[in-house]
């Protein structure tokens, strides 16, 4: 495979607990069963209210469809959809300054609904995934030990996420996250697979969005690229050395986790520094972004890029 991850298609360095505020949707995350299913039609313009941020009539759909007595797909279909939109409508309410026990029953309902995900579908990685970002939620409410407490059991449900389903970009995203802003010292935290899992992320993003598995392409897939690129802070000669020794590494590698760590080595990447590459990309995401009346989740990545250019 040979992909020019650095032709972005069109389409802060704060604990781990505050930057988790910004992952798995927290607006950038859709999916669906299979690497090549379409969203079910009646399940589409759910996901498409999710991006515009109308949580409550995305709830009520999903809800009343959830009480009909038979469906034409999968019964974990709906379940995953509906944990997802509570935490989705709690994270608003958190980025909204609203009440904080409004956030902690829309997390307290999502973990009822990730339960029933992984009652009706262990072999799928719905359920592994949403439970992932339901621990980064609490633990950005509860503070940074919490964070740092629940961040293992936070990876072992994406690499159990990835083991069920290597294909799904928002596994490598979050897991990219994890790795950038987590301690190298007492913890996991490795600023290379930061930058390798981000890669992946867009990636995968890009491919779901194309075979219509997910409704719109988020830009904070490019940002945490970014992000990560800043922190590691390559030079071009440095860049092109560990990209020969990915390779190599690669060859040996069979498990897809620790194959997206490596996925520099199979990717082309831009002949410049990762700095270089981090101002590029927040340049080519700031015109893509640069329109008027954004939707929701466009508006959300346009309040980080912001924050980002101002941090570098």
């Amino acid at each position: 495979m040979n992909v020019r991850i650095y032709n972005y298609p069109m389409s802060k360095k704060q604990s781990v607990f505050i930057v988790l505020l910004l992952l798995a949707g927290i607006f950038q995350l859709f999916a669906q069963s299979g690497s090549s299913a379409l969203v079910p039609d009646e399940l589409r313009p759910v996901d498409e209210m999710l991006v515009r941020g109308e949580f409550d009539a995305a709830l009520s759909m999903l809800l009343d469809i959830y009480a009909q007595p038979a469906h034409v797909y999968p019964e974990y279909e709906i379940t995953w959809r509906i944990a997802q939109a509570y935490l989705f409508r709690g994270d608003n309410a958190m980025f909204q300054g609203q009440d904080e026990q409004t956030y902690i029953d829309d997390y307290d309902q999502a973990e009822i609904w990730v339960n029933r995900t992984l009652e009706l579908a262990p072999d799928k990685h719905f359920g592994y995934f949403w439970n992932a970002a339901l621990i980064g939620q609490r633990g950005m409410m509860n503070g940074p030990l919490n964070s740092l407490v629940s961040s293992g059991e936070m990876l072992d449900m994406l690499n159990e996420a990835a083991r069920l389903d290597p294909e799904r970009g928002y596994v490598y995203y979050l897991a990219s996250f994890l790795y950038q802003l987590l301690p190298r010292v007492i913890s996991f935290g490795d600023r290379d697979a930061a930058v390798c899992m981000a890669r992946a992320g867009i990636y995968y993003q890009d491919r779901m969005f194309e075979n219509g598995i997910i409704t719109h392409r988020y830009q904070d897939y490019y940002l945490q690229l970014a992000r990560s690129l800043w922190d590691r802070n390559w030079s071009l000669a440095k860049r092109q050395r560990e990209q020969e020794d990915k390779r190599e590494d690669l060859a040996r590698t069979q498990d897809p986790f620790e194959r997206a760590k490596l996925f520099e080595a199979i990717v082309e990447i831009p002949a410049m520094s990762d700095r270089e590459e981090a101002r590029m990309i927040l340049q080519q995401v700031r015109s893509r972004l640069d329109y008027e009346n954004r939707i929701y989740a466009d508006y959300r990545d346009w309040l980080k890029l912001d924050e980002l250019e101002d941090s570098m």
